[in-house]
């Protein structure tokens, strides 16, 4: 039965032939253009950084490896946007937004808290990064600018799981339409590297995450499918976009009780489901 359902996305140029239709629609071409920045900067950020060193008598151009041009890095970040459509056209939609859960780590960019003595309470916008979250994200409300996530099956002993491969100590489940999906990290546009110009061009639709795309790119790490997954192993970044949320998760064992008894009083207050691994 497995060799069968092989056999048939073979026929039906499935993963792991859209990889290689990937591959062939980023290279076959005169001249692939790179994601500056390392991937994280959006379009106008990444042309105002490079007028900068220009512009900076401390930096000087290496000639065999010239700063790109304005027009290059309109080219860079078409491409990563042309590779993602690639994917949210061939990608099967039914799985990744009915069997997959988005874990937002909250973590992520230096830690939970550091006030971890008894009694101490919330400092939003300062500590506890769940604070914030829940201040900027109201529960219920739809969020237009995408998120990047971890990802597992939807499943209570498979979010445990990463949770605790990954090192995931507090994290937000978010429910919405993934966009994108790879075993690696892809280095996907950040928030933080916008300039005003960046977020008014995608004011309509929300500030987008792409990967980032260059000569090593690898698009045997691009996930289309189940069957990609089960291949790889494991999710490393899914795109997340119109999404909601309304639960937390926390590895209860790494936090000391005070800290778990008032991230407690904070999901009720607010109508959180608090779930403890």
């Amino acid at each position: 039965m497995k060799q069968l359902r092989q056999y048939i996305r073979k026929i039906l140029l499935e993963s792991p032939e859209l990889q290689g239709e990937l591959d062939e629609f980023i290279f076959n071409r005169e001249h692939v253009p790179e994601t500056v920045g390392g991937g994280t900067q959006h379009r106008e950020y990444a042309k105002e950084k490079i007028k900068r060193l220009k512009d900076d008598p401390n930096y000087f151009e290496d000639p065999n490896h010239p700063w790109p041009t304005d027009k290059e890095i309109d080219q860079g970040i078409n491409l990563r946007r042309d590779v993602k459509k690639f994917w949210n056209e061939h990608a099967d939609h039914n799985f990744w937004n009915n069997e997959i859960a988005a874990l937002h780590d909250l973590g992520y960019y230096g830690g939970i808290s550091n006030t971890f003595y008894a009694g101490a309470e919330f400092e939003p916008e300062k500590d506890l990064p769940f604070a914030s979250f829940v201040k900027k994200y109201p529960i219920g409300k739809r969020q237009k600018d995408e998120m990047s996530t971890y990802g597992c099956y939807d499943d209570p002993q498979e979010i445990a799981i990463k949770m605790n491969d990954d090192e995931l100590s507090l994290c937000v489940k978010l429910k919405g339409i993934v966009t994108y999906a790879s075993a690696t990290d892809s280095f996907t546009e950040s928030r933080s590297e916008a300039t005003p110009t960046d977020f008014k061009r995608h004011a309509s639709s929300g500030m987008p995450k792409r990967p980032a795309v260059s000569h090593s790119f690898q698009s045997g790490f691009v996930l289309f499918d189940k069957e990609d997954l089960e291949d790889r192993g494991s999710i490393g970044e899914l795109v997340i976009d119109n999404w909601t949320w309304d639960t937390v998760y926390v590895m209860a064992s790494v936090f000391p009780h005070h800290f778990i008894r008032d991230l407690g009083k904070l999901c009720k207050q607010n109508g959180i489901n608090l779930v403890q691994v």
